[in-house]
């Protein structure tokens, strides 16, 4: 994906270029066609990655569901009451959807770093290290925002699970006083 823009600003280059005296004219179709040909790779391989990143949360979220089932399986009777209908059948269908995101998204943290000292090059070359260190600066900076606004964030989302635990306990309860009504009645 780095190499899309430097590409697109050689071709550029050549269009601007009236004479043509630095490039031939082969340069032009030949920077044009690497184009397509990258955003072509780019596409592919975005798409077999993406696959294979949401296989490996599909795979991460079965898991912690067999998990689940079997640990609300061995729980005794106690342990039960203690836990509603509405908290376990939240956290297999809401939380442990987390797990499809984590899969999607953790090769992230490796290849932005890649993604850095790249852009932190190609910036350099273009305008120089002092501008360039000062935007790689800037971005870095908003990292502890980020998490300081993530975990201001996640208080609503704990509110929000404990109103969606009674929401679903309702609704079980519901479900199954018409079963019973359905049934007897």
């Amino acid at each position: 994906t780095i190499a899309q823009p430097v590409v697109l600003f050689y071709l550029i280059s050549w269009l601007g270029n009236q004479n043509n005296v630095d490039f031939g004219e082969y340069f032009g179709w030949l920077m044009a066609s690497l184009l397509a040909f990258l955003a072509f790779v780019k596409t592919v391989l975005h798409h077999v990655s993406f696959y294979i990143s949401m296989r490996l949360g599909w795979n991460l979220k079965m898991a912690c569901s067999g998990l689940i089932q079997r640990k609300v399986l061995d729980l005794g009777a106690g342990a039960l009451v203690k836990t509603t209908q509405g908290q376990i059948i939240n956290l297999v269908s809401n939380d442990v959807e987390r797990f499809i995101l984590f899969g999607a998204t953790c090769h992230f943290s490796w290849v932005s770093i890649l993604d850095i000292f790249a852009i932190l090059a190609l910036v350099s070359w273009r305008v120089g290290f002092v501008p360039a260190i000062a935007g790689i600066g800037t971005t870095i900076i908003m990292i502890p925002i980020q998490t300081w606004l993530s975990k201001y964030f996640s208080k609503y989302r704990k509110k929000t699970a404990k109103h969606t635990d009674e929401r679903v306990k309702v609704m079980a309860d519901t479900l199954s006083s018409m079963a019973s009504i359905k049934a007897y009645g």
